[in-house]
């Protein structure tokens, strides 16, 4: 069974609240699924293959690729910005395998080319797909919220210190008003400019329009301001499901800002997290695996608990993925030096490079 994430709002959560209770993070939901389909002739979609009280499900984005090989229409699956991939409520190896086998006769018959995964590194759920091959091994940063620790002496002494000098300038407030949402997105694209990112990387405003009626529900914008000027210092956006906050999106600004306000924000964010009950505040990774990444060793520094994190490729029809990839070299080489090595690189077109 084929759900949409518009159409079968209502039967994709009834599914979770049945089956799937403790897996359903934010990024499951068909909200937050409809959000993340940023390319054009794309749309949400969860598989669900059913066994009496036996489930396996598989959340994806289904995305109509550019064809230049010939005039057939063929689709390729990605994971949501993110995390996610299948989930089970069994790990018995002979309903996986069903399951499995159920979701790539669908694939076949569907003219589904490839699919890229990201895992979520708080389940480590790649033993529940197929034929899947690990292109990453990389790992996330979080902070597993003791209710009985005030102070989080984890935290290595350099960031305490920013913590607590940050402190006596800075107060970190939280809200969900609209007007705080517009200035972290004016806040996020200046920054986004300023570090002359492709223009792929960019939000559209619809997305932000979306994660907007998201927050309202499921998350808060946190918002660190001068305690002097009551000028906005830094912004970051948190996302929450029953149990985990997850740690969406940041943006300093450029113009006003305070070494150590991004530290005192996590903490605060910390201490707001656990006000709500939740018991994991998950901080993400770095911009690559590499073990030196300054953005991985920041949020490692703030942390006391690594999860490990898997991306994953698989190819459906290969004959006709490689004969794809291949024109689409001949009509972008420009383009096939840089991206070559991305699986659905032939989604990529001259406009990623315009500002």
């Amino acid at each position: 069974m084929i759900l949409d994430s518009e159409k079968h709002k209502q039967i994709w959560k009834n599914i979770f609240s049945k089956y799937l209770k403790f897996y359903y993070d934010i990024y499951y939901h068909p909200e937050y699924v409809i959000m993340n389909c940023l390319k054009k002739k794309s749309k949400g979609c969860m598989f669900v293959y059913r066994e009496m009280n036996l489930i396996w499900v598989h959340v994806f984005i289904k995305i109509l690729l550019p064809n230049f090989t010939n005039k057939r229409k063929y689709y390729d699956l990605e994971t949501p910005y993110g995390y996610g991939g299948p989930l089970s409520n069994s790990s018995n190896k002979d309903f996986l395998l069903r399951a499995n086998m159920s979701f790539l006769t669908w694939a076949k018959k569907n003219s589904i080319v490839a699919e890229f995964l990201r895992f979520h590194p708080l389940y480590e759920n790649q033993n529940k797909i197929l034929n899947t091959t690990m292109i990453e091994n990389k790992f996330t940063c979080g902070i597993s919220i003791d209710y009985t620790t005030k102070n989080y002496l984890f935290f290595k002494s350099k960031q305490r210190n920013l913590i607590k000098s940050a402190n006596k300038n800075l107060v970190v407030r939280f809200s969900r008003n609209y007007k705080y949402f517009l200035r972290f997105k004016k806040n996020y694209l200046n920054l986004m400019i300023e570090k002359k990112a492709n223009k792929e990387l960019f939000f559209s405003n619809t997305y932000f329009s979306n994660l907007y009626k998201f927050i309202k529900k499921n998350g808060f914008i946190a918002r660190v301001v001068s305690k002097k000027s009551n000028d906005d210092v830094a912004y970051g956006i948190f996302l929450f499901s029953d149990k985990y906050v997850h740690y969406h999106l940041s943006a300093p600004c450029l113009k006003n800002y305070v070494p150590g306000s991004i530290n005192l924000m996590i903490y605060k964010s910390l201490i707001f997290s656990k006000k709500l009950d939740k018991f994991f505040l998950h901080l993400g990774g770095g911009n690559s695996s590499n073990v030196d990444d300054s953005l991985f060793k920041f949020k490692q520094s703030m942390s006391n608990q690594l999860c490990s994190y898997k991306i994953g490729k698989r190819i459906f029809n290969k004959e006709f993925y490689d004969l794809n990839k291949k024109n689409w070299q001949k009509k972008y080489p420009m383009l096939s030096k840089t991206f070559s090595k991305y699986l659905l690189c032939y989604h990529l077109d001259d406009n990623i490079l315009q500002k």
